[in-house]
């Protein structure tokens, strides 16, 4: 069987090598069955690496400024670890210089678990590009409009090889100006998601002729009613996962920052938890996804305009400054989150079940792209 062919952008790539996904695990999958061939342009993998790589670096640089920030405390020297506190000091010096390195080691590993062939940029692309540039034809979307160079570049290697295939390839893009541009460019079938992709008609298909996909789907209908028994467990991985929302930007138009969003600087334990057990969903060989759902209490932070400070809704405090100096003011208010997910189990294949219970040799959880506000849970506090 010729394996299906699917071109990947950078928007659809996992954001972070913590949170890979059930779905990037079932395109993993799917290539070593040889059942589906993955291509990404150099151009979508420069991006990812970058961005990758800087999120590890400033992961580092907050760890820094953090140890830092302790050491130059004047009692800082009283602390029985303080020698171990300086050690990691210099231990994270190092990291900075080791990250980039590090990152790009780690991104080859990612995309050799994909099996993905990388496509350069060809020397007609730059011609082609620039012209399209004055132009303002796909996939920029107004003459010179420069924040689309990239895409630009990505649209030409899927175009270049929708032709040389010679049939249908299946590009998941997840930037709705470059997914309309590759649909009208045609040859091509456009995806929103990687688990759109893997969830499609033509990969579930090709997945059904194999032997082992059939088996394990028989397998799933008798593990599926004593899945509940992992309820404690399951349990414990959210409240992990919780703590993971810590630094998170939310959206929401009730903040009054210039642009509605907000940065989770306190999040508490998860309340009203469902786990909807009938929706529990296959994924391929071994693979479950569980969704979830729970409301949790969170204290946000973010700036307001000196302008607006003096009529913020209830339930903000803001901090005020001198506003004749500060433009903006710290603010920040409680409030309540309604979190939706899903739980990520990996079975092995032959023995899913370890006597009477179910029995996953992995575990994960994601949440979805957005959190959702329910509502605030203080009265307004002013400083």
């Amino acid at each position: 069987m010729t394996p299906i062919p699917v071109f990947l952008d950078t928007s659809v790539l996992p954001q972070h090598p913590a949170h890979l996904g059930i779905a990037f695990k079932r395109l993993c999958q799917l290539t070593d069955h040889g059942l589906v061939q993955v291509y990404l342009s150099n151009v979508a993998v420069q991006e990812w690496g970058s961005h990758l790589q800087e999120q590890f670096l400033e992961d580092i640089r907050k760890a820094c400024a953090s140890v830092r920030r302790c050491l130059r405390h004047p009692w800082s020297a009283e602390i029985q670890g303080f020698e171990a506190i300086t050690s990691a000091n210099r231990g994270l010096d190092c990291a900075i210089g080791e990250a980039p390195q590090i990152a790009k080691c780690k991104v080859r590993e990612l995309i050799e678990q994909m099996k993905a062939e990388v496509l350069p940029v060809r020397g007609h692309h730059g011609e082609t590009v620039l012209q399209a540039y004055f132009e303002g034809s796909r996939p920029f979307q107004r003459p010179r409009s420069k924040e689309d160079f990239p895409d630009a570049f990505i649209f030409q290697c899927a175009t270049d090889l929708a032709k040389e295939l010679g049939s249908c390839l299946h590009c998941v893009v997840a930037d709705k100006t470059l997914a309309k541009s590759l649909s009208q460019a045609g040859g091509a079938e456009v995806y929103n998601s990687i688990k759109a992709f893997v969830q499609s008609s033509p990969v579930l298909q090709a997945a059904w002729e194999q032997e082992s996909e059939r088996a394990w789907q028989a397998t799933l209908e008798q593990l599926k009613p004593s899945l509940p028994a992992l309820e404690g467990l399951l349990s414990e991985t959210l409240e992990h996962l919780v703590e993971e929302q810590y630094g998170t930007l939310i959206s929401h138009p009730g903040i009054p920052s210039d642009i509605g969003e907000a940065m989770v600087t306190g999040i508490y334990e998860p309340e009203n938890l469902v786990f909807e057990w009938q929706d529990a969903e296959n994924f391929g060989v071994g693979l479950v996804a569980l969704p979830f759902s729970f409301e949790c209490d969170a204290e946000i932070e973010f700036w307001v305009y000196r302008g607006d400070a003096y009529s913020v809704p209830e339930g903000v405090w803001v901090d005020f400054g001198d506003p004749e100096e500060n433009v903006y003011f710290e603010a920040g208010a409680r409030i309540r989150l309604s979190i939706q997910g899903n739980v990520a189990l990996r079975f092995k294949p032959d023995q899913p079940l370890k006597g009477k219970q179910p029995f996953p040799v992995e575990i994960s959880a994601e949440v979805a792209p957005h959190l959702t506000v329910v509502r605030k849970t203080t009265e307004p506090r002013v400083i």
